[in-house]
């Protein structure tokens, strides 16, 4: 059959299409083992809801937090001699002065220490009482027990919390993204949301010392611009951060004496359901081998109206989120959107990813959605994906099993092991009062 030149073009980019279609909706590629199933204790003293990310040491151990209603935990999961995990809590947080809510990943050190950021401290706060602290986990020779130390205290000791107050970020270091572990005294670096010189939130420099830990605000947000979400710090020491309005990055000068703060991309602010195709709410990104920044938008794009699935009613941007591309240097950016998700039926392909993704040697970029899924949860099921080179691939669909027991909501993106093998949390679901899981997923 021999067609006109132009419907050769139109039947040639419908079969593209269908390509595309087809890749992105590869489902259940990995098999899911549940490693754990919070609540499993009595009143649950093991923690519940866990929010990720996890870290895990050389040896193998998992370290993450739990966090529910108001307190929360740090635990460890170790693989046993019979094949499975053992759960163990670390720390107990009581809203008190060992704080409250730890925030979403722990650090560690080439000690074995371990380091994160939580909310509260209202029995030393000056202001209202959810300033927040830096904590230390120091492991006894066996690695029997933990002690927990107070390493800072936001808004301590600063007129009208001028350094800062309400930690939003986990800690980062120089070298935080190869991997390498943590040294201990090298200056660590957190976003908060509240204080500073304009009381907008603020970027700190945490040098590690005794008798207390010194802080130095090296960037101030003003102007209904507070920062949000984990900061990423590149190879070369620039910190790249973001709010409400824009992603910035900061570039020290020889004796990080100053800061200089570079717009690299501005967002569109929803309004009134006004779409943002190309993204609205987007985290901190992350650099591949060639320079460039990779990111998600947590909302915006442009798919997301089904009719099981309304992307709108859960935010005003009208779409479900995209992972993004920056090119170019400092206010040259260029961003290209890779992917719109819930661009298949139903969002079966999942919708609003979790800032949190890994790469690996390849160049294949690893994620989390906390929505959607092939699963027909309507909402709260999720996926894991993997974005790449040949496309958008979904790796496993949540609540595939009966009653959620493999878990809902994940969050925290994942982890890799040496093997492939990735690891991470669901913040509900499980076999245990839909606690939550951490689980692993196996090529």
């Amino acid at each position: 059959m021999n067609l006109p030149w132009s419907n050769r073009k139109s039947l040639l980019g419908w079969l593209v299409a269908l390509a595309v279609l087809a890749t992105a909706s590869q489902a259940s590629a990995y098999t899911l083992k549940t490693l754990y199933s919070f609540c499993a204790k009595l009143n649950c003293a093991d923690g519940q809801e866990p929010i990720g990310p996890l870290l895990m040491d050389p040896s193998g151990n998992l370290f993450g937090v739990t966090s529910f209603a108001g307190k929360g935990t740090v635990f460890e999961l170790s693989p046993d001699d019979r094949g499975g995990w053992k759960e163990r809590v670390l720390h107990n947080f009581c809203f008190c002065a060992d704080g409250l809510n730890p925030l979403g990943h722990v650090i560690q050190d080439t000690a074995g220490n371990l380091y994160g950021t939580a909310m509260g401290d209202p029995e030393n706060c000056s202001s209202s009482g959810v300033c927040g602290i830096v904590y230390e986990l120091l492991p006894s020779e066996q690695r029997t027990k933990w002690k927990f130390k107070v390493v800072y205290r936001f808004c301590h000791d600063a007129p009208n919390c001028r350094q800062g107050a309400i930690p939003v970020s986990g800690l980062t270091y120089l070298g935080a993204a190869s991997g390498v572990s943590y040294d201990g005294k090298s200056p660590l670096y957190v976003a908060t949301n509240a204080g500073g010189a304009n009381d907008g939130g603020a970027i700190l420099e945490l040098n590690p010392g005794e008798p207390r830990w010194r802080a130095s605000v090296i960037h101030n947000s003003c102007c209904h611009s507070t920062p949000q979400a984990n900061l990423f710090m590149d190879a070369s020491g620039d910190i790249y951060g973001v709010n409400k309005l824009r992603i910035f990055e900061l570039t020290p000068d020889i004796g990080k004496k100053h800061w200089t703060d570079v717009t690299l991309r501005k967002f569109c602010q929803p309004n009134n359901f006004v779409p943002c195709p190309k993204g609205a709410g987007a985290y901190p990104p992350m650099r591949d081998a060639g320079g460039s920044l990779l990111g998600v938008a947590g909302e915006g794009g442009n798919y997301g109206d089904h009719p099981d699935f309304n992307c709108q009613d859960l935010n005003h941007t009208g779409g479900c989120g995209v992972l993004y591309k920056l090119a170019g240097d400092g206010e040259k950016t260029k961003e290209r959107v890779l992917y719109d998700f819930c661009s298949q039926d139903n969002c079966t392909d999942g919708a609003f990813p979790d800032p949190n993704l890994s790469m690996d040697s390849t160049g294949n970029i690893y994620g989390t959605a906390r929505d959607g899924g092939a699963n027909n949860c309507n909402f709260g099921c999720g996926v894991v994906f993997r974005w790449g080179k040949d496309g958008y691939h979904v790796l496993y669909n949540f609540c595939s099993e009966s009653n959620c027991s493999d878990g809902a909501i994940p969050l925290g993106g994942v982890i890799a092991d040496a093997s492939g093998n990735l690891f991470g949390v669901t913040v509900t679901g499980g076999n245990n009062n839909n606690a939550g899981t951490v689980y692993e997923l196996v090529p």
